[in-house]
């Protein structure tokens, strides 16, 4: 008598990993019509959708936007789009490349303090825990 061969389970985190992915290219071509700049900018960058612990929500080196698949969906859509478009801020402003000698830490609060300053210019409604100093501005 022959055992049926048992076929592994998918792995879950890569199915939350392809969904994301989906989803960060659905805000992107979302971008086209919408926000037409960003839309340029965000089209030579590489969208990756990782499940790692080092990262809890998004980051960027310039060439490509980091997303945990996790955050992702817990965070609203409106969230969601403003995060997608703070990180493409992050490399059209060149953020990454002009750090230079700076204190990483403080560098990477004025830079979140400049994008989500234009976000909110450009009519994005700002997270609670987005950085913004008013007395800065």
């Amino acid at each position: 008598m022959s055992q049926a061969i048992r076929q592994p389970e998918p792995d879950a985190s890569a199915g939350l990993r392809q969904a994301a992915q989906a989803e960060l290219e659905r805000i992107r071509a979302g971008f086209l019509l919408r926000r037409p700049f960003l839309a340029m900018v965000a089209l030579r960058l590489d969208l990756k959708a990782v499940i790692d612990d080092r990262l809890r929500t998004a980051a960027t080196n310039g060439r490509s936007i980091y997303f945990d698949a996790r955050f992702l969906f817990e965070c609203s859509e409106e969230k969601r789009v403003f995060v997608f478009a703070h990180e493409v801020w992050h490399c059209a402003l060149g953020h990454m490349s002009r750090v230079g000698g700076r204190m990483a830490n403080l560098w990477n609060l004025a830079a979140d303090h400049e994008v989500n300053a234009l976000l909110r210019d450009d009519g994005f409604p700002l997270p609670e825990d987005a950085v913004l100093f008013e007395e800065c501005e």
